[in-house]
């Protein structure tokens, strides 16, 4: 099988079909839903549990659609209980794996805070994804953000991966990631556990929508 053929056939064998939207999908784009032995339907974010899995997008209003319109009961074609809240259960899930991966980030070394460090750091252009927290100052944000823009050529995140400035976690919880007081910055070095953080951030940005996201200039 010639190179481009068989990327082709690894491509098309990660899409899955959206139980809502009848779009074909990266599983990147999609959340895994899978019964429980007590008749319940509960995500599978990691696209392990044993049984049949409905996908469906990960965007907030079509988790939402599929907990209120008997999606899951025809593709099981059985009867299921769904939690009327699955949506925010899905969030509250998402948000724990950013701030685990986060927490790896910087056990590993990747994680830098702090406007002056991270100042250096966009100087040397070897940041995947700069981070602020949504309840900080909006002139250290606007600052960092014009320095960010700058190094961004020379950013090297993986495809599909979120990696502009992001404000959709708060000082607590930033600061509960990476364990020290009062984190309103934060950098993400380009590395193995970097990325694995941007991946898990790029799914609960797309959860939530865009709203959340700061803006450059």
């Amino acid at each position: 099988m010639a190179k481009n053929e068989s990327r082709k056939h690894i491509d098309e064998q990660r899409q899955r079909l959206c139980a809502v939207t009848r779009d074909m999908l990266s599983v990147d784009r999609l959340i895994r839903f899978v019964e429980s032995p007590d008749n319940t339907i509960v995500p599978d974010l990691k696209a392990v549990l044993p049984g049949r899995g409905i996908w469906v997008t990960c965007r907030r209003d079509i988790v939402d659609r599929a907990a209120k319109s008997g999606v899951f009961a025809r593709a099981l074609k059985k009867k299921v209980k769904v939690d009327p809240a699955l949506a925010d259960r899905l969030d509250d899930l998402l948000l724990k794996r950013v701030l685990e991966r986060l927490s790896l980030a910087n056990k590993a070394g990747l994680v830098a805070t702090g406007f002056v460090k991270i100042s250096k750091i966009l100087g040397k252009g070897d940041v995947a994804a700069l981070l602020h927290a949504r309840d900080g100052a909006a002139d250290g944000k606007r600052k960092l953000d014009a320095l960010f823009k700058k190094a961004t050529k020379h950013a090297n995140a993986p495809e599909g991966t979120y990696n502009g400035p992001s404000e959709i976690l708060s000082i607590s919880e930033l600061s509960l990631a990476i364990g020290r007081e009062n984190v309103v910055h934060a950098a993400i070095v380009q590395g193995g556990a970097g990325f694995g953080f941007l991946n898990e951030l790029s799914k609960l940005i797309s959860f939530r929508g865009k709203s959340e996201l700061s803006e450059v200039a």
